[in-house]
């Protein structure tokens, strides 16, 4: 994801853990983090301490540009009253309060709605067995199937009016009795009702000259960093528009004064879910800069200038354990924050630690946390995407 700054290696003779070497970094590593925190001769903590050993300016601090919504404005944002935007705390990333968790699911039964007399838009299928896409054509991957007279809320419509956008198909995560994804189906399979046909268009979700700037930020919490601080940018913009389902983008990290490693990542993202091709990167937040369209609803405003305030949606704190070899992990815990309509990230945060698990000179180590860290902050500063902005 980002191309660290510099650390010194420990000296052996001095420190009470000897950290892993780059060799022995897994291979997926290797390629996110070129960096390497040392162990330190103080006692260590077990992992559930770590947490206060943060500076408050670290560990307390939302990520940057977010700015924390109350009650009454989370509620006008999203259209409910004030007394039953009831707040969920066993969620709490830092600085964000989160929302009670809404699903996509329609509470209505609409095998039983008439799509003749209904207000929704609605379609009806056509055909015996028809196939539910993930996206707006046949080279799109099949979700879900559809049986004759099911009956689906229309969406929108395909810029070439051959596909229906629908809610909802049941989606890998949803239980069995919730249908939260939305998907595609084509129009020849399928009776839209008149108030169907007066959707507008869903083209694609990010413009063919995308272009986007990110500020990044490096804090290093430990005595052997030969870079306490490092400052640079992140610029991406596209590489190729010619395929008609991916679009290529090009993503290029610099940093200021030469303090970390300059370095360039290729993305490839499906026009219209927004969703990165490869999904080898996608459980990892550090690697989170395409969320897909809709990632979750409003919890947060982002501040992208003086005189835009973008609506966002800010993941819960996600964690992810890397196994480094010779009993070493290298613990990540942060927070990202994304455009609600797009997806693109805004603004991300994350800690990396080490933690040491094996006996070491007669001495046994669980997850041993010896008070090195490091503090990442990204934030958008500038792009053409069309973002959902507040009003």
């Amino acid at each position: 994801m980002i191309a660290n700054p510099k650390h010194n290696r420990p000296d052996l003779s001095s420190v009470l853990l000897v950290l892993p070497r780059p060799s022995r970094l897994l291979p997926i590593l290797s390629t996110l983090i070129a960096i390497f925190l040392a162990g330190c001769t103080v006692q260590p903590t077990s992992v559930s301490d770590i947490f206060p050993l943060l500076p408050a300016a670290f560990g307390d601090a939302p990520p940057p540009g977010i700015q924390v919504l109350l009650e009454e404005e989370r509620a006008r944002l999203l259209g409910l009253d004030a007394d039953t935007a009831e707040l969920d705390d066993s969620i709490n990333p830092p600085s964000v309060t989160a929302l009670e968790p809404q699903t996509a699911a329609r509470e209505i039964d609409l095998s039983a709605v008439d799509p003749a007399t209904s207000d929704l838009p609605l379609l009806t299928v056509s055909n015996r067995s028809v196939n539910v896409r993930s996206g707006p054509g046949l080279s799109f991957d099949v979700v879900a199937g559809a049986q004759q007279g099911r009956i689906f809320e229309a969406l929108g419509r395909s810029e070439d009016n051959n596909w229906w956008r629908i809610c909802c198909v049941r989606g890998p995560e949803d239980d069995a009795d919730e249908a939260t994804l939305q998907a595609w189906i084509s129009t020849v399979v399928v009776t839209a009702n008149d108030v169907a046909q007066d959707l507008s268009i869903i083209g694609a979700v990010f413009p063919n000259d995308l272009q986007a700037e990110w500020a990044v930020g490096y804090a290093c919490g430990s005595e052997r960093c030969e870079v306490v601080r490092c400052d640079g940018s992140i610029v991406a913009d596209v590489r190729s528009a010619d395929d008609p389902k991916w679009l290529e983008i090009e993503r290029r990290i610099t940093w200021a004064d030469a303090c970390g490693e300059n370095s360039t990542w290729l993305h490839q993202i499906d026009r219209i879910a927004g969703t990165e091709r490869y999904e080898n990167t996608a459980d990892l937040f550090l690697f989170n800069f395409w969320g897909g369209v809709e990632p979750g609803p409003v919890n947060s405003i982002f501040a992208l200038n003086d005189n835009a305030q973008v609506k966002t949606w800010c993941s819960d704190e996600q964690e992810v354990d890397l196994d480094e070899g010779n009993g070493w992990s290298a613990r990540y815990n942060g927070v990202t924050c994304h455009d609600v309509r797009t997806g693109m990230l805004l603004s991300m945060k994350y800690t990396k630690r080490w933690l040491f698990t094996g006996t070491f000179d007669g001495e046994a180590y669980e997850e041993a946390y010896f008070g090195d860290y490091e503090v990442y902050e990204v934030r958008l500063v500038d792009t053409n995407v069309e973002l959902d902005e507040v009003e």
